[in-house]
């Protein structure tokens, strides 16, 4: 994810792992195949998860939400990804693997404008008010820059 784009971080969770090795997904190991397979693994598991959790077709949920996160659960993610891709150009959805431990997959769903800068945050923050969602706490946006975070804003409400 090089090049300039801004990010929202939508929420934090955890899942279980369903056998992924312990360990951490980090960016510094991109180059690697195993992080890289790893990384497309703990993604599809986590897909399947989400899925289970909004179908509700299990009398539990799998899926762990962290606190103060900027909506409640996947389904309003799920809603403000859908409203932001329609009206802003280069938004897109995506679920980033954090680590793996104790036999939970820990990750961040978020959603990311490509070509989108610092300048350009108004167009982000007008989307995410348009959706009048009833977002749970604040937001962080952060500027990225060839993988190096500019600026952070938390101000929403």
């Amino acid at each position: 994810m090089a090049g300039r784009y801004l990010e929202l971080t939508l929420y934090f969770a955890h899942c279980n792992s369903r056998g992924i090795v312990e360990g951490r997904f980090d960016s510094e190991y991109d180059g690697s195949e195993y992080i890289k397979r790893k990384r497309i693994f703990a993604i599809e598991v986590i897909g399947k998860e989400l899925v289970r959790a909004i179908e509700g077709n299990l009398p539990w949920n799998n899926i762990v939400y962290g606190f103060s996160n900027f909506v409640s659960d996947e389904r309003e993610a799920i809603t403000l990804i859908e409203f932001l891709e329609r009206g802003i150009k280069g938004s897109t959805g995506f679920i980033e693997p954090y680590d793996c431990m104790h036999g939970r997959l820990r990750f961040f769903r978020k959603i990311k404008f490509e070509g989108v800068g610092l300048e350009d945050m108004a167009i982000v923050i007008r989307g995410v008010k348009e959706s009048e969602l009833h977002l749970t706490s604040e937001g962080a946006i952060r500027h990225i820059d060839n993988k190096k975070v500019l600026h952070q804003y938390t101000k929403f409400k």
